[in-house]
């Protein structure tokens, strides 16, 4: 048994392996975003945090990531726009002022539109700032359950990043 511990399916767990993780998932409660009119590069401001490790990693005073450690990172995020009149909205996922992947969403011929949802992997280093910035358009969120959803993920750790 290493270190002492033995996980649920009998096997060792490596404690040192909790060390190197880092994880948020936030979501956005309000009804609205904006709350009138439509956004014209506004930053979203995810303001529930569901988890997160280590604290404070994303930060709901500026709706920001900010990146614990050097590493490869899983972004993923999920919104529906604004209703009714149902009409089209884009969502850039931003690493610092830099837009690094779009999420575009058009309702259908007969008025309708659905959850869409982006992912992408980044290589983010220690202290660079990661968030979602609503292009044009409104979204919908619901704050019983909220809908418009923002996490990342540390896949990888890379001591030396180029």
């Amino acid at each position: 048994m290493k270190n002492g511990k033995l996980s649920a399916y009998g096997r060792v767990q490596d404690l040192k392996n909790v060390e190197k993780a880092s994880y948020f998932s936030v979501v956005y409660s309000a009804s609205r975003f904006p709350t009138e009119g439509e956004a014209q590069l506004e930053l979203i401001p995810f303001d529930k945090v569901l988890s997160q490790f280590p604290k404070n990693v994303y930060d709901t005073s500026r709706g920001v990531f900010i990146c614990p450690k050097n590493g490869a990172y899983m972004f993923n995020f999920s919104m529906r726009p604004d209703a009714p009149p149902i009409q089209s909205f884009s969502v850039q996922l931003m690493k610092e002022e830099e837009a690094q992947v779009s999420l575009y969403a058009n309702p259908t011929p007969d008025g309708h539109a659905g959850q869409s949802s982006q992912s992408c992997i980044l290589n983010v280093r220690q202290g660079e700032k990661v968030w979602l910035r609503l292009v044009h358009g409104a979204i919908r969120s619901d704050m019983r359950a909220p809908s418009a959803t923002f996490s990342g993920t540390l896949l990888r750790h890379i001591k030396n990043m180029e």
